[in-house]
């Protein structure tokens, strides 16, 4: 799974668990995985799912039954879903990392036009120097030729 399908999971957990009648409930991630036909993420992914959204303070554990932990939503986990959800700080996050890497890229063709920029001063001084030296000849020989 990527990053967006992960996310899009973790919302429909959310958002089953938030609506008014789950609200109170208690479930384990096995009892989410047969509610929400989740049969194509094996059950030890799903635990582990569950477990960062637990982790980001957006559901409570308890530990009641010996094979898997259960949880409930709390206050936090509804505002989460009602404001944000997983999917839209994901895009946040990637719309983030693509100003920052654009941001980088810039950069990298400001540096390159600087470089080009003093190379091209470089020689324009070069030549100014050549010039110089060359008119300091000129005036020379004249007055030495007159």
């Amino acid at each position: 799974m990527d990053a967006l399908q992960i996310a899009k999971l973790k919302d429909e957990i959310l958002n089953y668990l938030s609506l008014p009648e789950n609200r109170d409930e208690h479930y384990t991630a096995s009892e989410i995985s047969i509610l929400l036909d989740l049969k194509d993420v094996p059950l030890i992914l799903l635990q582990g799912y569950v477990q960062g959204i637990g982790e980001a303070g957006l559901v409570n554990y308890f530990e009641s039954d010996p094979e898997e932990d259960v949880f409930i939503i709390n206050d936090l986990g509804r505002r989460f879903v009602i404001n944000d959800g997983f999917v839209t700080q994901l895009k946040k996050e990637l719309a983030i990392l693509e100003q920052q890497e654009e941001d980088r890229q810039n950069a990298r063709i400001k540096t390159k036009l600087e470089i080009s920029n003093l190379r091209l001063t470089k020689r324009i001084s070069i030549i100014a120097i050549i010039i110089s030296i060359l008119s300091l000849g000129l005036t020379i020989l004249f007055k030495i030729l007159s």
